[in-house]
């Protein structure tokens, strides 16, 4: 099956992701609004709310509709430019062993092995599809594992951490797996553009880097090309979860305040500037 340019070989789709694949295989490349919509949809029929079960988020994250975004992420320019941003990144600091965590379709993987022949790439993924597993096993370098195997010159979390009832102890996890002096990228998507964005996690789209600098990660930038990703360096002291708790406490009590000053303020400059 073709969808979008992209090939799917019908030997590793299910009769169910053939099916409803086939929906949109005459249709050109929506918009990611699009995509949203459909991601909502399945959401609404499987009966999921503000706190889901890790059992229903298992099946959610099984229906075909993550290959549809899979496939949307594949060859959307925008993605793709910010996938190949995040790969510069990695090469210019010479990193060689990658750990992508949520890497799903391989997509991020297969940019970064293409800028450089010296990284290797784990891609940490809890739900992968048969499509995903396909694709992964034709990447050089590139191996789909089940749970991080650290030390690592870098891990990436990228439109992750939103999906999950507890990001800080994810982002725990994730530093441990990164060597001393190594580097760490969470892109985030703390708002409510899906509804498997859960709300949980809005507190923390401006205090982010200030909730997980005990974690022993010290905030060092936005990636260039890809500007919601954020950069931190693994620094030598253990992360220290429990003081990473306490600011998270903080977080739940200001951050829903500072969103809505920040998006006021930002809504004046918007006006201002028109």
């Amino acid at each position: 099956m073709r969808l979008w340019g992209e090939e799917l070989p019908e030997h590793v789709l299910s009769e169910a992701e053939r099916s409803f694949l086939a929906r949109f295989a005459a249709m050109p490349r929506p918009q990611v609004e699009q995509i949203w919509r459909e991601l909502d949809v399945v959401w609404i029929e499987m009966g999921l709310g503000r706190s889901v079960s890790p059992d229903a988020l298992a099946r959610y994250y099984a229906h075909p509709v993550w290959l549809l975004n899979g496939v949307f992420v594949a060859t959307d320019p925008i993605s793709v430019a910010h996938r190949r941003a995040i790969a510069r990144w990695l090469v210019e600091r010479s990193v060689r062993r990658v750990a992508d965590y949520g890497g799903g379709f391989g997509q991020l993987a297969s940019a970064i092995v293409e800028a450089s022949p010296a990284i290797e790439v784990d891609v940490v993924e809890p739900f992968p599809s048969q499509a995903g597993r396909f694709r992964i096993a034709g990447l050089p370098r590139v191996a789909l594992v089940d749970r991080l195997a650290g030390p690592y010159d870098a891990v990436i979390a990228e439109d992750v951490l939103e999906h999950v009832e507890d990001p800080i102890a994810l982002a725990a996890e994730l530093a441990r797996a990164v060597a001393p002096g190594g580097n760490a990228l969470f892109a985030n998507a703390f708002y409510p553009f899906i509804h498997c964005h859960l709300p949980q996690t809005f507190h923390l789209r401006h205090t982010f880097a200030w909730v997980v600098a005990p974690l022993g990660l010290r905030f060092v930038g936005r990636v260039t090309g890809a500007a919601h990703a954020l950069a931190f360096r693994r620094e030598p002291r253990a992360p220290d979860l429990g003081a990473a708790r306490a600011r998270e406490r903080v977080s739940r009590a200001i951050g829903p305040w500072v969103n809505r000053l920040r998006g006021a303020a930002s809504a004046v400059l918007r006006r201002t500037l028109s």
